[in-house]
């Protein structure tokens, strides 16, 4: 209660303060988003002998953004929990922190440098994204470079990160990295080819994470590197684009028992997407994502396994997220989506996946599986509906057609019973604009 008394207090404060200023704006903002999921087989089948879940996720933030002319501030405090998480007589289980909290100072007219806790988001999200289906999204601390000239169409973000577990008084040995790196730098460059919304643009990602298995005595530093490029066409007033990517990791991988990482890496990720609008209120998406893998007869000691940076999960390979971790059989998605709006606040698609391994695997300890590469399809069918302003409906139903492969690479024996893989959400977003110091400033 007494974090949300001196937010509170703090709202009231700085809209007093920033009322009546020209040279400086304040922006408040926040989300209240509840989502509702029924889940019968999401992301791995269920015996006929389980029930589904039905969670009932909410995020909640209130955001600030301070302007001037050398100057930004950006603080968002998030609360994520699921519904009953926290008792009638508790606010202290859940998720309650920042989500966001950095400065940037302008150095002339094209150039920040921001320093802080903040969301990155590149391209089609394939790196790196915000992530904003999960509850608690996914943000960074580290100083981040950003230049940006719209004359020369070129924008250039060098970013650098470097994390300890806790405050330290002499040099740790040992730092638990089980699902972030300790160290991280990045280079992203994007360049505008001419003005018919065709870009180019390329990163270079590098991280150093020490070994699950390391110890003070001997510890395991090794690093990670990712490198790639995009090629996209996107314009509102062409009806044909794509995006055609393609990146390659290399040098070593994180720990695997049964390949004994930290080992040699290299790996691949090849991605084609082609969509044609074919009216206002109709198009067509075809694509393809090919992630690398390591066959199970593979004795070079080197893995071709695809490992996912900070991307989003839920955007790619399906909504019911079977194949969200690439595994040593690599993964094929080709997938087809007719999109359209039904009315003016009423949006819908229809998406269907083919699931294919591309290197064969062991389902058992001895064994190695030959009945085909067919890990199963998907179809996917989403809504979204604009209320009014500032809050909109989103929902879905998705339909998985498993194989005898899809429960065998699961770790479950196919001649079980299964129930059908189903899964449906329905989310509402309210995202209002509290209070803006630009309708105050005098015109």
């Amino acid at each position: 209660m007494k974090k949300i008394y001196k937010i509170s207090l703090m709202v009231a404060c700085m809209s007093m303060i920033y009322t009546g200023l020209n040279a400086q704006d304040l922006i408040i903002d926040a989300e209240l988003r509840p989502r509702v999921e029924f889940r019968d087989g999401f992301q791995k089948p269920l015996y006929d002998t389980q029930n589904p879940a039905i969670p009932i996720f909410q995020r909640s933030r209130i955001g600030f953004t301070f302007t001037s002319h050398r100057l930004d501030m950006k603080v968002t405090f998030q609360d994520a929990r699921v519904w009953g998480q926290t008792n009638t007589e508790s606010i202290h289980t859940g998720n309650f922190g920042l989500f966001e909290a950095w400065a940037g100072v302008w150095f002339g007219k094209y150039s920040t440098i921001r320093v802080g806790r903040q969301g990155l988001k590149y391209d089609n999200n394939r790196l790196f994204s915000l992530s904003s289906w999960t509850n608690y999204g996914k943000s960074h601390d580290l100083v981040l470079y950003k230049f940006d000239n719209r004359d020369l169409g070129l924008k250039i973000d060098l970013g650098l990160a470097y994390n300890n577990p806790a405050t330290i008084k002499n040099y740790a040995l040992v730092y638990d990295v089980s699902k972030i790196y300790q160290e991280m730098s990045f280079l992203h460059l994007e360049k505008s080819l001419g003005k018919k919304g065709l870009k180019a643009s390329a990163i270079f990602v590098q991280e150093r994470f020490q070994d699950d298995v390391a110890t003070s005595d001997d510890p395991l530093n090794y690093h990670r590197f990712t490198t790639g490029a995009n090629l996209e066409l996107n314009s509102k007033d062409n009806p044909f684009g794509f995006i055609l990517t393609g990146y390659y990791q290399f040098r070593k991988g994180k720990s695997n028992p049964e390949l004994g990482y930290p080992g040699d890496l290299s790996s691949y990720l090849l991605a084609a997407n082609v969509r044609y609008r074919f009216f206002d209120s109709f198009g067509l998406n075809l694509g393809a994502d090919m992630y690398s893998g390591t066959s199970a007869d593979d004795n070079s000691g080197t893995s071709h396994t695809w490992q996912k940076l900070y991307g989003s999960n839920h955007s790619f390979n399906g909504s019911m997220e079977y194949w969200r971790d690439i595994k040593d059989y690599g993964l094929s998605d080709f997938y087809m989506t007719a999109f359209g709006n039904i009315t003016n606040n009423l949006s819908a698609q229809l998406c269907g996946h083919v699931f294919l391994t591309n290197n064969s695997y062991k389902y058992d300890a001895v064994n190695t599986l030959d009945a085909g590469s067919y890990l199963g399809a998907e179809v996917d069918i989403d809504f979204s509906w604009k209320i009014m302003k500032y809050v909109k409906c989103d929902f879905g139903y998705s339909y998985y057609f498993a194989s005898d492969q899809t429960y065998q690479v699961k770790g479950m024996n196919p001649t079980s019973d299964y129930r059908y893989p189903q899964w449906a959400f329905v989310s509402l977003t309210i995202n209002p604009e509290l209070f803006n110091s630009r309708h105050f400033q005098k015109k």
